[in-house]
């Protein structure tokens, strides 16, 4: 990843948004906390990460189920992409 990388950490835990956070903070990377995997569909919509550290169990929407519809938003809008 380049020095102005953006990375979506989909976490629940408090605890470990705090850890990641502050391990981080020390390096040039960008990272953006959400609190479940609906949150991280969401993010993905409106902004462009180089990576996402996704958790798999967590509420509302599980990582797997999460990373499942992150995907289908790819493949969607690439077939939006490529009919123009």
């Amino acid at each position: 990843m380049h020095s102005s990388s953006v990375s979506c950490w989909p976490e629940d835990n408090l605890i470990n948004q705090r850890y990641m956070q502050a391990l981080l903070s020390k390096t040039p990377h960008k990272v953006e906390t959400v609190n479940n995997g609906r949150e991280a569909v969401e993010a993905v919509q409106w902004s462009n990460f180089d990576l996402i550290l996704m958790d798999v169990q967590m509420a509302e929407m599980d990582g797997l189920q999460a990373t499942r519809e992150i995907r289908a938003l790819g493949t969607a809008n690439a077939a939006s992409t490529s009919s123009r």
